[in-house]
């Protein structure tokens, strides 16, 4: 998996990145672009092996926050770069 620039991960006391990265980024990738049924079973199965219930449970209640609050920033224009928001309008 490709990581952009600017993007965080969790390091290592070497300055590695975190083995728990790969699958983490993979699980948020694809809970994020379902489109129907459910996240590829390769994918949960990787992170079940790097996560505990509990922590699967609060990492996809992170991703799909962040989405959330990235659906309602982009439907009302309120993001960088776009002036002509409605988050400003009257109501």
């Amino acid at each position: 998996m490709a990581v952009e620039p600017g993007t965080i991960l969790a390091l290592d006391a070497e300055g590695r990145p975190h083995a728990d990265d790969g699958p983490a980024l993979a699980w948020a990738d694809a809970v994020t672009n379902i489109r129907d049924g459910h996240a590829p079973d390769d994918v949960y199965n990787k992170v079940r092996e790097h996560f505990t219930d509990v922590e699967t449970v609060n990492l996809t209640l992170v991703i799909t926050t962040i989405n959330a609050w990235n659906r309602i920033a982009i439907s009302l224009g309120a993001y960088p770069g776009h002036s002509t928001g409605h988050a400003g309008a009257k109501s």
